[in-house]
């Protein structure tokens, strides 16, 4: 399934959702401005892969109901926020917007909400909470560590932390995509020191538990996809050294990006995430979550271990 890249702001010339664009733009979305609510549905007929409208409801106040429900009667499963006035709240009836919210609110409270439900339309909540229940389980493996509350969107091709493993991953019906683990090199020498009692005696030893760290993540992963149907192979590990280093792969989608806490990191939230995992799929069926579990068996052969 392609991407859905375009984003539809109802709004004037420099209305409230201006700096909204630039944002939705960083994260590879094509933004279209539609400064007549008539033309709504129309623009929306000729625009393929939508993947969020955002209505400025200062320019809809009387019609928004019958706009919003003509939206959804054509794309269901299109999202949408509607940015309300306090002075005079609009009552949905026959539909509402996936966000309703009164304001004035700040740009950042129209970019959160824009951005929840890109990762809700990107990554289906079944992907997101298996990645979180994964990565939780298999950490536990590697010593205390805590996931931060809520996974996040990151548009940038740039590696957050000095020691990096990156893995291919393919599937069935054209699915693409990669899973990298990030980790702070002190807290990889941590865990190693706590799991075989001595100092790790080189980078590449950190390297290759930060690859194994990827691997069994990866391997979850697959068990999950594939109980669903749809086949995912796993590749070979690629070591990468160095923060904040840009990378390319050719995939343009957003990566759903979850962080965690070592126990060793005194400073907790407020020092930042000691390890991220972050997992990009180009393209990744949404009903494919929706299909009833089958037993899958997953063969030992089939996974790559460092």
């Amino acid at each position: 399934m392609s991407l859905r890249k375009y984003i539809l702001l109802v709004d004037e010339h420099g209305g409230s959702l201006a700096e909204l664009a630039p944002k939705l733009k960083e994260f590879g979305f094509k933004v279209g401005l539609v400064t007549e609510p008539s033309m709504l549905i129309e623009t929306i007929r000729n625009v393929r892969k939508l993947a969020l409208v955002v209505i400025n409801g200062q320019l809809v106040e009387e019609g928004a109901n019958d706009l919003v429900a003509s939206v959804k009667a054509l794309h269901p499963e299109l999202p949408i926020l509607f940015s309300g006035i306090a002075e005079a709240p609009v009552e949905f009836k026959s539909h509402r917007p996936d966000v309703l919210f009164v304001g004035p609110f700040p740009s950042k409270r129209i970019n959160d909400f824009a951005m929840e439900l890109l990762r809700e339309s990107l990554y289906p909540t079944a992907l997101v909470e298996g990645l979180q229940r994964i990565t939780a389980e298999m950490l536990a493996g590697f010593g205390k560590f805590k996931l931060s509350d809520e996974p996040f969107l990151k548009a940038s091709r740039t590696l957050l932390l000095p020691v990096n493993a990156m893995i291919p991953l393919s599937g069935s019906d054209h699915m693409a995509g990669h899973l990298i683990v990030s980790a702070r090199e002190e807290v990889l020498r941590a865990v190693y020191r706590e799991m075989f009692q001595l100092d790790a005696p080189s980078v590449e030893a950190l390297e290759d538990m930060t690859g194994e760290i990827a691997n069994m993540l990866a391997g979850g992963l697959k068990s999950l996809i594939e109980k669903k149907g749809t086949s995912l192979f796993i590749g070979v590990p690629t070591f990468i050294r160095g923060s904040m280093i840009s990378f390319r792969r050719g995939l343009l989608t957003p990566s759903l990006s979850l962080g965690a806490i070592h126990s060793s990191n005194q400073g907790g939230m407020a020092a930042g995430e000691d390890l991220f995992v972050e997992l990009t799929f180009e393209r990744i069926d949404p009903t494919l979550f929706d299909r009833k579990e089958e037993v899958a068996q997953v063969g030992d052969d089939e996974l790559t271990f460092l």
